[in-house]
């Protein structure tokens, strides 16, 4: 059981991460150290959704829909960033 989970979790990797991480044979330990080298993400997103959020201009897309779907877009994302950074706090 343990072996198939760590395929599975392998599949979703990038290539060059299925070899770093090759040697790895529990789940659990695979999860964690992918957790300690990119946990931070949302730290790391969210002062650039941010500045993305603050500069979004309707003139400068082509169509009421590309504006609407870029808004949406960072929305989502910054959203996205803010729960992870609310659930590392509790």
């Amino acid at each position: 059981m343990k072996a198939q989970a760590v395929i599975i979790m392998r599949r979703h990797l990038d290539p060059a991460l299925q070899w770093q991480y090759m040697n790895v044979k529990d789940p659990r330990a695979l999860w964690l150290a992918l957790e300690d080298r990119f946990g931070n993400v949302a730290d790391t997103l969210l002062p650039d959704l941010k500045e993305k959020w603050n500069n979004i201009r309707f003139q400068d897309f082509k169509t009421v829909e590309v504006h609407a779907n870029q808004n949406q877009t960072t929305q989502s994302a910054m959203k996205s960033c803010v729960e992870v950074h609310a659930n590392q706090n509790h």
